[in-house]
């Protein structure tokens, strides 16, 4: 036992510590600022023992990660159900073939050799969304893909970017958390994209505290499609960054906005985002009233519901979904039974 109650990584190592309780318990809770697959390296050999492993993760982190570790311990299907709540019919031979139909879509996309099946189930998906994105973003200037966590999201955005580089010569503008910055730019290189890439960090008010810090850059200016990655991050509109982005899209530009988590707090979150793309109160959408600040009133009385309006401008698929309609067994290797799950 240490001769004081601080461990500082010098004489006494945090590792030591974590790996001598890992190795008497059978649960295991972690609330870190930085997570980085990488780091489970030193604690990996006494994890097997582990039967439930909880983490709360900081905002310094990258999508990655939280997939790949989701993958590792098959637990795709148990994120999946703690974000949406689903109960899946016949737990455990759905849960297996959850995880292993998420784990092979991606190994689909990212994979040289693919298969003919495996192939034309991975471009039918990304279709789909992207006519479906598209068709919104014509009809009302922006959308939302909100897919939850481990249905490629990044690819979908991609070959949302793609299209409009392809279409109508689209010069876009991605924008992201610092720490996807390394995968967009790698995503601009090998799928050609013609986009450029920025931080979010860099999203701030000039000097003399103006916001057309976009606008006047040359480098930004005459970007005509913007995408926003993990858009959640752009719900408070009295920040700069808000502001700035919130500037930019104001000549009109169409733009996408990924995010596993469009409301995290209130609809106001929602809110928020929507006006980014859509700022006038008042809209064509399908909505009563016709005025997005008066129906988010609505909403939080409880008279309105938010989906009615989402459904108009968010798509959203779920591993169930997926499953349900593209999902093949691992062991008959034919495709699963719909009538199986319920909706």
């Amino acid at each position: 036992m240490p001769t004081h109650d601080i461990i500082d990584n010098r004489k006494e190592k945090l590792v030591d510590h974590i790996n001598r309780i890992l190795s008497s318990t059978e649960s295991a809770r972690f609330a870190v600022g930085y997570f980085f697959l990488s780091g489970l390296e030193s604690i990996a050999p006494r994890l097997a023992g582990v039967k439930e492993l909880r983490l709360l993760i900081g905002n310094t982190t990258n999508r990655e990660t939280l997939e790949q570790l989701a993958e590792g311990y098959r637990r795709l299907d148990l994120v999946a159900e703690a974000a949406e709540a689903e109960a899946y019919p016949k737990r455990m031979d759905t849960k297996r073939m959850a995880g292993e139909t998420a784990g092979n879509i991606r190994s689909a996309i990212e994979m040289m050799d693919q298969t003919d099946e495996a192939q034309a189930v991975v471009t039918t998906l990304v279709r789909m969304v992207v006519r479906q994105a598209v068709q919104i973003m014509k009809d009302y200037g922006g959308a939302f893909v909100a897919d939850v966590v481990g249905l490629g999201k990044s690819y979908i955005g991609a070959a949302i970017v793609k299209h409009f580089e392809r279409t109508d010569h689209a010069r876009a503008l991605i924008i992201c958390p610092a720490a996807l910055k390394d995968m967009w730019e790698r995503y601009n290189e090998v799928y050609q994209l013609n986009a450029r890439v920025l931080s979010m960090g860099f999203l701030r008010e000039d000097d003399d505290g103006s916001v057309n810090t976009l606008l006047e850059n040359v480098l930004f200016k005459d970007r005509d499609f913007v995408l926003i990655d993990e858009s959640h991050n752009l719900r408070h509109r009295g920040t700069q960054r808000y502001k700035v982005v919130e500037a930019f899209l104001s000549t009109g530009r169409r733009c996408c906005f990924l995010t596993a988590t469009p409301r995290n707090k209130s609809a106001w979150d929602v809110y928020a985002q929507i006006k980014l793309f859509h700022q006038d109160d008042k809209t064509d959408l399908p909505i009563d009233p016709p005025d997005l600040k008066q129906y988010f009133k609505l909403i939080e009385d409880g008279e309105r519901n938010l989906p009615d309006l989402l459904a108009n401008i968010l798509i959203r698929r779920t591993r169930n979904h997926i499953l349900r309609w593209y999902g093949f067994d691992s062991v008959t290797h034919k495709q699963v039974d719909p009538s199986q799950f319920r909706d």
